[in-house]
């Protein structure tokens, strides 16, 4: 029975998943930063349940809002084998290539361009989502 229920938990992250990944400038000082967070809203205690005995199998924290890398990155994975069925598609698809991706750090020895260049690639990645799925 807790089979049953585990994949019930299963069906309810993948449409209560919501991904957030954008870049944005700092608020002190110049430059830019990464922000990511994977927020799963499940107000219903009983839901919650459910949701748990996914999480436990998975070795997985049941948060309404997750923000680590590696905690994202776990999520990813435990859901990757099912990601026809994800509901907030480009959320996910933004948050794949993020993770695959990472904004080049700024350093003196390494020039502006690399920064350019993946800016470039992100807001063609945005703009191809928006107009492809």
């Amino acid at each position: 029975m807790s089979k049953h229920l585990m994949d019930i938990g299963l069906g309810v992250v993948l449409t209560k998943m919501r991904f957030s990944a954008s870049v944005s400038k700092v608020h002190y000082g110049y430059g830019f930063r990464v922000e990511k967070y994977i927020q799963i809203d499940i107000q219903d205690s009983h839901t919650k349940a459910i949701v748990q005995l996914f999480c436990d199998e998975n070795k997985l924290t049941l948060k309404y809002r997750v923000k680590k890398k590696a905690d994202i990155q776990a999520w990813i994975d435990a859901i990757a084998p099912y990601d026809m069925f994800i509901e907030d598609r480009n959320g996910y698809e933004r948050m794949k290539w993020i993770l695959d991706n990472p904004m080049p750090r700024a350093n003196k020895n390494k020039p502006l361009d690399e920064f350019y260049i993946w800016v470039q690639k992100w807001d063609d990645y945005n703009l191809f989502l928006r107009n492809d799925i």
